[in-house]
């Protein structure tokens, strides 16, 4: 555009637009129902699901019903195997438990 500004009202938009982006959060429920019907993964979906302590995905599977319940625990399972090599997080015992809060001191 030769030097010319974008118009204010553009910038602002689209400004707009990028928050709605940045501040989404994906339900890991429609992760591992996307996942087991197209057989992909992106990182993100790996790492969000990798941060789920086990209790998260306990609820999710009793809220499961008919065949997604066998679809959503074989992508679980594959997942459990994934490899570390490849670079993406794996959650750990460890890892959980430095994502579960510690219990209040009583004193």
């Amino acid at each position: 555009m030769g030097g010319q500004e974008c118009p204010r009202y553009v910038v602002l938009a689209c400004r707009e637009k990028y928050a709605t982006f940045k501040n989404e959060e994906r339900n890991p429920m429609d992760i591992l129902l996307s996942m087991a019907e197209t057989n992909s993964w992106s990182p993100e979906d790996i790492t969000i699901l990798s941060t789920l302590p086990e209790e998260d995905y306990y609820e999710m599977l009793k809220k499961t019903k008919g065949l997604d319940v066998q679809r959503v625990i074989a992508v679980v399972v594959q997942l459990h195997h994934y490899p570390k090599s490849w670079g993406y997080p794996r959650a750990t015992p460890e890892t959980r438990a430095a994502q579960t809060p510690s219990p209040p001191r009583v004193t």
